[in-house]
């Protein structure tokens, strides 16, 4: 026999979860009744006819239980899960392998239904080839031209092309098209280029031009000009005489100078054509009047980097700047003690000494007579390793070049002392490869001021 007992919840009695104020009774109730059970009147809600069958409904499911134990009645399962292990056995025989068997054969009706069979590819054959693009996409006008394309002809005139110039390239691919096709594709960038040109060009004439407008003008023909092409039109275009002129009247005004010169030195590096162009506007005059001790050394830099551009690879630039005045302006310039203006001018001093014997003999003359100068460079610690390398290039391609036999006297006296004194804070135990090369430098130029000087007192460092 069984019992079963039910017990009525006193109403007001409340689990052990502490209470947070009425609003929170009023919410349990809620939610008791919206799950369809009111627990303080359950056997209100239940009949009493009723209540007895619920009492005697689990002795019934166990009679039947043990009724089915002592029989050998087996309940049939659905045929989709009867054995086939042979004709006469009807019996329930499931294993792990036959769920995984069916699982996986159900997975596969599914995938099966689901995929669609893979659409053919068109055969060349049926592939008809269009006299135009199909659209205007980047993607569609390539496909277009490789289909169209003939791959020994393409070979052949990439031969042809590698013989050409750079100029002869651009005439052959101007040469295809009309003035307004070439308009029409390079338009919008030469529209650009002439806006800021025309801005410039206006604030030389008008000075109610503000001045950040005019810096801005500068910064985008800098970008502009930094190509080859762009940089050749800008004569053509008429941007060469508002630089000079900005050069010439806005020197109150370092940042305008500066762009200005950034430009320049822009559109002349690796361009013989606006070199030349320069040249014959006399810029490197207006250059050099800018390069002075009192000018701020933004633009001074700026300067410098602008010389170099226009004279770099150009005789006749190089030349016109040693007739300008330009040995007396770089000895003004020797002794700023800027480390970026330093190693510009050093720089600029040997490129030029390299390709003119005036400027070589002025260098090895300068040298002898301020080797302090640059043995302060060398001795501190503290700079740049390009600026100690460039003074060691520099006073090695002066004495290898040939000077004056009074000038390399003086300079192999004066300045071994400060080569000597770099090898004496460096050893031979450095293993760092910037200073090992250097080392290995050092030690070769003071072999050619030995080799190459007569013996001289050494001064007082």
């Amino acid at each position: 026999f069984f019992f079963f007992f039910f017990f009525q919840a006193e109403d007001g009695i409340r689990d052990a979860q502490e209470s947070r104020g009425l609003g929170d009774v009023y919410k349990r109730q809620y939610q008791r009744r919206v799950r369809g059970l009111n627990v303080s009147h359950m056997n209100d809600m239940i009949p009493r006819p009723s209540r007895l069958l619920i009492c005697l409904l689990p002795l019934g499911l166990l009679l039947l239980t043990a009724w089915a134990s002592a029989t050998d009645t087996i309940i049939s399962p659905p045929d989709s899960l009867l054995s086939t292990a042979g004709p006469t056995t009807t019996a329930l025989s499931l294993s792990v392998d036959d769920i995984i068997a069916q699982s996986t054969q159900h997975e596969a009706q599914l995938r099966s239904r689901s995929t669609r069979p893979a659409r053919p590819k068109p055969s060349s054959s049926d592939q008809s080839r269009s006299p135009y693009p199909k659209g205007g996409s980047m993607n569609q006008l390539l496909n277009w031209a490789i289909e169209h394309s003939d791959a020994d002809a393409l070979e052949g005139q990439a031969e042809k092309i590698k013989a050409m110039s750079v100029e002869e390239r651009k005439a052959a691919f101007e040469s295809k098209f009309s003035k307004e096709a070439l308009e029409a594709i390079f338009g919008s960038e030469s529209n650009r280029m002439s806006v800021s040109i025309g801005i410039l060009a206006n604030a030389t004439v008008n000075k109610t031009v503000p001045d950040d407008q005019i810096v801005e003008a500068l910064q985008e023909l800098q970008e502009h000009v930094e190509d080859f092409d762009k940089a050749n039109d800008l004569h053509t275009m008429g941007g060469m005489a508002p630089l000079q002129a900005l050069l010439q009247a806005r020197q109150d005004h370092p940042e305008i100078t500066q762009w200005a010169l950034y430009t320049v030195g822009t559109a002349a590096a690796h361009n013989p054509k606006v070199q030349n162009q320069l040249l014959q506007h006399d810029v490197l005059k207006h250059i050099l009047d800018l390069l002075k001790p009192t000018t701020p050394h933004l633009v001074i830099a700026k300067g410098l980097y602008a010389a170099s551009a226009i004279c770099g690879n150009f005789p006749e630039a190089v030349q016109a700047l040693f007739e300008a005045g330009g040995p007396a302006t770089l000895d003004q310039l020797a002794d700023t003690p800027n480390p970026r203006i330093q190693l510009k001018w050093m720089t600029l001093a040997h490129d030029l000494a390299e390709v003119h014997p005036g400027w070589s003999s002025w260098l090895g003359a300068w040298l002898a007579a301020h080797p302090r100068s640059l043995g302060v460079v060398l001795g501190n610690t503290d700079s740049l390793q390009d600026l100690q390398d460039k003074v060691v290039q520099l006073v090695q391609g002066v004495a290898q070049r040939g000077m004056e036999q009074q000038d390399l006297d003086t300079l192999a006296g004066n300045f071994k002392p400060y080569l000597e004194t770099y090898l004496a804070r460096h050893s031979d135990t450095e293993t760092e490869e910037d200073i090992v090369q250097r080392v290995s430098s050092v030690k070769e130029l003071i072999l050619t001021l030995e080799t190459s000087s007569r013996p001289t007192a050494t001064p007082d460092l």
